[in-house]
């Protein structure tokens, strides 16, 4: 029925009776004239927008689109037939065009231990039935996940923490947008690197949170830049940084600027948030701290994730600062979400009291050392004098920048990838190579080395 309906409306734009930006009623209104189902609804709305004859406009709605996928003129199908057709067009080309989806920064999921952790999901979720212990639960995670985390947390990171430090949360992005409620108040503003994650800086405007972006260069956040800003406006509450292989660029905040960045967070009382999604991942004898080590605990919170450990469909991460704020978060919390996933978390508990997450983080910290090492001889040997690039010190991605925009060129070869146009008017692509086969770093390389 979806494909009846998909092929209807369809049949009614190439007619010209729905005209390129008319709006679509919405779903239920839709289901109620016709008389079937919402899902069904649903279905053939997503079946239109993929085959690129409708866009959703967010928090707005379903639109014809100014651009369809076939002439008006032209001889029509029925949506499947046209659908099938483009498919094979577009997905048809010789064999220099591959198709290449480069990630920002993903763990191989090829190397997580999913038979361990299947093996301890089923144990316990079997174990919560029998015992009728799948009620609510607290909105900071399970007790006994926090109380390993909390003494995980002390031992490896330096974190003085207790399990009323710490909270439990689907991956590190619910974390962010949390903290974005409770760091501090709508009409405040806050610091945050440039470039930077753009999911965070989005999860602070969505609260109201005015954004100064602060340039990042090769030792990280520029602290003279950060000191201005303080003085300009004097509204800036909060901080929000990425210390260790800084998200886009991959440099690491030098030791240097981080005793004078704690020394402008403790002047000022500002509140930072420190994202620390690769702290598993050095490929140095030497490696830091986190930087909240540095700063009270009532002046920072600290988020990491598991999804970068196991596999970024794994939401699980956490997050650590005082008491009184991990409260707030709860709360917050509660109006989202009023638990985290209890199973999965007793589940990755299993993991790490036996022993075979640090086994796990071992195994891919030496797999994706030799990836970093393979990509790297790839760079030096053909973009040598085509791209700014310099090696990270560990982390999922790396960092190369140059003179245009490349990503036209690039698609036109099959190749997606996370490009940033810089504020200096240069480009910046971001490779996440921990996911990447060596024939694929072959194909990206190559093509950079054709295109620069």
């Amino acid at each position: 029925m979806y494909q009846q309906l998909a092929d209807g409306i369809q049949k009614l734009i190439v007619s010209g009776t729905l005209k390129p930006g008319d709006a679509l009623p919405g779903s239920r209104e839709m289901a109620s004239r016709l008389k079937v189902s919402r899902k069904t609804v649903v279905s053939a709305m997503e079946l239109l927008v993929f085959s690129g004859w409708l866009e959703n406009r967010e928090r707005i709605g379903l639109f014809v689109r100014s651009k369809l996928p076939i002439d008006n003129n032209s001889k029509k199908g029925d949506l499947q037939t046209e659908s099938c057709n483009n498919t094979t067009k577009n997905q048809a080309p010789d064999e220099k065009q591959a198709r290449l989806e480069v990630n920002d920064g993903f763990p191989d999921t090829q190397l997580t231990p999913y038979e361990a952790l299947s093996r301890a999901y089923r144990q316990f979720f079997n174990r919560a039935a029998r015992w009728k212990m799948m009620g609510y639960n607290d909105p900071k995670g399970s007790l006994k996940f926090r109380h390993t985390l909390a003494q995980e947390i002390c031992q490896e990171r330096g974190l003085p923490i207790t399990e009323d430090e710490v909270m439990v949360t689907r991956g590190s992005q619910m974390a962010l947008y949390l903290c974005a409620h409770v760091m501090v108040k709508p009409g405040e503003a806050i610091a945050i690197e440039d470039p930077t994650y753009e999911y965070a800086r989005l999860a602070f405007e969505s609260a109201g949170v005015t954004v100064y972006p602060i340039p990042v260069d090769q030792e990280g956040i520029q602290v003279d830049a950060l000191e201005k800003a303080l003085e300009l406006h004097p509204e800036i509450k909060g901080i929000y940084v990425t210390p260790r292989f800084q998200y886009p660029t991959t440099v690491t905040l030098s030791a240097a600027r981080r005793r004078r960045l704690a020394d402008i967070v403790v002047k000022n009382n500002l509140m930072v948030a420190e994202d620390d999604f690769g702290h598993h991942f050095h490929f140095t004898t030497s490696r830091q701290m986190p930087f909240c080590v540095m700063l009270p605990k009532s002046n920072c919170v600290y988020i990491a994730t598991f999804s970068k450990i196991l596999a970024p469909a794994l939401r699980l991460g956490f997050v650590t600062s005082s008491a009184e704020v991990i409260n707030r978060l709860a709360e917050r919390r509660r109006i989202i979400d009023l638990q985290g996933d209890v199973v999965m978390e007793r589940s990755v508990l299993e993991l790490v009291e036996s022993g075979e997450l640090k086994r796990h983080i071992r195994r891919a910290r030496k797999v994706y050392q030799e990836r970093l090492e393979y990509i790297d001889d790839l760079i030096t040997a053909k973009l040598k004098d085509k791209v700014m690039y310099k090696r990270p010190n560990g982390g999922l991605a790396l960092w190369m920048t140059m003179d245009r925009d490349i990503r036209r060129e690039l698609a036109l070869r099959g190749i997606n990838a996370p490009v940033f146009a810089l504020t200096d008017g240069r480009w910046g692509i971001r490779v996440g190579y921990a996911s990447m086969k060596k024939e694929e770093m072959e194909l990206l390389v190559g093509a950079l080395h054709e295109l620069l």
